[in-house]
């Protein structure tokens, strides 16, 4: 797992702050696929759609934090390493942890994609 978590570090630390932002505005996308396994309707257990509802919320909430602190180069943010670590952590409780590696093993196709499309990404 923490070879997992140290590629994805690896990788976040080395993207410019535009495509850092960029990575975590699609990472904030993809979290709202992978919860809507989720629904109350899909899941019999209520307690369980509860917890992992409130998981992704504090997944949303992480993500959309850290995209704040970089837009406006605020310091006052988590290390980059730090934050990465977090986002496994929470994905843990999410149920979502191999959607998260198998987000960044793509990730580099994505950075791709979105220079060749959207030249200043």
């Amino acid at each position: 797992m923490t070879d997992y978590i140290s590629s994805a570090q690896a990788i976040f630390r080395k993207l410019s702050l535009q495509h850092q932002v960029y990575t975590l505005a699609m990472l904030a996308y993809r979290a709202t696929l992978w919860a809507r396994e989720f629904y109350p309707q899909l899941v019999q257990d209520r307690s369980e759609v509860v917890e992992r509802l409130r998981a992704f919320n504090e997944l949303q909430h992480q993500l959309s934090q850290h995209m704040v602190h970089l837009l406006y180069l605020e310091d006052n943010r988590y290390p980059d390493d730090v934050f990465i670590s977090i986002l496994f952590e929470i994905t843990e409780q999410t149920g979502c942890y191999l959607g998260l590696v198998a987000f960044f093993e793509e990730l580099p196709s994505l950075l791709t994609y979105a220079s060749c499309t959207h030249p200043q990404a």
